[in-house]
């Protein structure tokens, strides 16, 4: 008798593309222009220097979102066949 396979949660799928190297990439450099921007501004250009990195956190999220969404959607419908 054959098993039921299970398809794997969303947030497994999230997680594993997160863990991606361009993606890895991308949340360093954001790391990265946070911190020098903050040490390299002036104190009256505190409240606009996280903008970059908050972008690229977006677009990291939205990005491995998409990807995570749409791969969980075709595994879901891979199983129930």
């Amino acid at each position: 008798m054959r098993e039921n396979p299970v398809a794997k949660s969303f947030c497994s799928i999230f997680i594993e593309a997160l863990n991606d190297f361009m993606m890895k990439v991308l949340i360093a450099a954001a790391t990265a222009a946070l911190v020098f921007g903050y040490i390299g501004a002036k104190p009256e250009d505190y409240h606009h220097v996280w903008i970059d990195s908050a972008a690229i956190y977006f677009a990291v999220l939205v990005v491995s979102g998409v990807g995570s969404l749409v791969d969980w959607v075709k595994e879901r419908e891979f199983i129930a066949r």
